[in-house]
């Protein structure tokens, strides 16, 4: 495994090919940073180019493409006079009502059971096996 000295021994033989004999601190720190900014650069392209290869693999489409799709589909239901469909939000107000049935059936459910002969003793035994346990 490469420890600190190993990149600076890296380095330091970079900096001597890049500048030969004529070390100076100024065009050393240039040289520096022109190396980091193209590898940098490189990185982001590789990064980039694979992150398109594992998206694709995936099958799944890019925002600009979900975007394009979108206007497509905008103008051709203008072209046919279509309106966007506006059930969306029925059914948003059906499914929210559906679950606020549940909730309250679940509620109910939890008064009768705690109210029933005996769910005291129960629940108090519970806690004692959880201290215990």
């Amino acid at each position: 495994m490469p420890t600190g000295t190993d990149l600076v021994g890296a380095l330091r033989a970079y900096a001597q090919k890049a500048l030969g004999n004529d070390f100076n601190a100024e065009k050393a720190a240039t040289a520096l940073n022109a190396w980091v900014k193209e590898s940098g650069d490189a990185l982001k392209e590789r990064i980039e180019r694979e992150t398109e290869r594992a998206v694709k693999k995936l099958g799944l489409a890019k925002e600009s493409e979900v975007r394009e799709l979108r206007r497509e589909i905008a103008t051709l239901r203008a072209d046919l006079g279509l309106e966007k469909k506006r059930s969306g939000q029925a059914s948003k107000s059906a499914k929210s009502s559906k679950a606020r049935k549940t909730s309250a059936r679940k509620v109910e459910a939890r008064k009768k059971k705690a109210a029933s002969p005996g769910a005291k003793r129960k629940n108090t035994l519970a806690r004692s096996r959880k201290k215990r346990g």
